[in-house]
């Protein structure tokens, strides 16, 4: 009984490590993803201002 409950301690834990991995593996797709819409965000507020005539050339958004 006492090495089927080790068995069943140490799926939990391989599971548990699984999850973790696979919620790391999410973050970075989810921050990736993240940067590409701040990057579109910033493209289209810069398209919006010159579309208005508010942007010279050279400026910059922050």
């Amino acid at each position: 009984m006492a090495i089927e409950h080790a068995f069943n301690a140490i799926e939990r834990a391989e599971n548990a490590f699984r999850n973790a991995n696979q919620y790391n593996e999410e973050l970075d797709t989810i921050e990736e993803h993240k940067g590409q819409l701040d990057s579109i965000r910033q493209q289209l507020n810069e398209t919006r201002m010159k579309k208005r005539g508010v942007i010279d050339s050279g400026n910059k958004l922050s």
